[in-house]
């Protein structure tokens, strides 16, 4: 077991939508950092601090903001995401600061069915597994030889995942959802109602109702981009890829 520290964990109060479950940090020895994410989508600690986000100038002018016509889409989104029973994918995911500083780049396989099962993995360095059976979520980090716990509707329910996963009728509740078509790409974005919301803005994109990109804005300026790549809609998974079978002398730790 190395001495690498354990996760923090970063809980959101909002999303009933995309990008799965809760995003755990850990944090190396050496200093640098991890993400795990979970069902697509990821809850992200933010790496600048709030107090560095207030610490400009008073008189630094507030950006103009331009008016934009919302197109409802709503409807649209709802009845891409009731067609959507499974997906599979592999995906790029690109995290940015304000400044537009790269933070994060790492790459994997995601694969989700209908009701609240995931299996998303990613690549080395960044080597991270997450499991979803319809009852809990597991998040598995082999380098620090140990797998959290939790409880998957709660997890859900505070999470992007829920986009893909849960339940679409409620989305209007809870966001303004606007649409637009870009050449053959129709964008969906998602404007939180609840101001004290950690993502200001998620996009999804979609060609043909083929999710192609997510993308999500935090409070602090950061961005996070995951690219499908040839993502396929409603295949036949195979069920023990919702399964997680935890490795012999590995550490579990509890967090329903």
């Amino acid at each position: 077991m190395s001495s690498k520290k354990i996760l923090i964990k970063v809980q959101t109060d909002i999303l009933s939508i995309f990008s799965l479950g809760v995003c755990i940090l850990s944090v190396r020895a050496l200093g640098a950092y991890r993400l795990s994410a979970c069902a697509l989508l990821l809850v992200l600690l933010p790496t600048h601090s709030m107090a560095e986000a207030l610490s400009a100038p008073a008189s630094t002018p507030a950006p103009v903001q331009v008016q934009v016509q919302c197109l409802d889409g709503s409807a649209e989104l709802k009845n891409t995401l009731d067609k959507m029973q499974s997906l599979s994918t592999e995906f790029r995911q690109l995290m940015t600061s304000a400044d537009g500083h790269p933070l994060q780049d790492m790459s994997g396989v995601m694969h989700i069915s209908k009701p609240g099962r995931i299996h998303w993995a990613t690549e080395a360095p960044f080597e991270q597994l997450v499991i979803a059976d319809g009852e809990s979520l597991w998040l598995y980090d082999p380098d620090l030889e140990q797998v959290t716990v939790k409880s998957l509707e709660v997890n859900l329910t505070n999470s992007p995942a829920a986009l893909l996963l849960g339940d679409s009728d409620s989305l209007a509740e809870t966001y303004k959802i606007c649409r637009e078509i870009v050449e053959n790409t129709t964008r969906i974005s998602l404007t939180p109602l609840q101001i004290e919301s950690v993502y200001t803005e998620i996009v999804l994109a979609f060609v043909a109702e083929t999710p192609t990109a997510i993308i999500m804005n935090d409070s602090l300026g950061q961005r996070t981009v995951v690219t499908l790549i040839d993502a396929v809609m409603n295949p036949q998974l195979d069920t023990s890829l919702f399964v997680f079978d935890p490795p012999a002398g590995i550490d579990i730790f509890e967090d329903r």
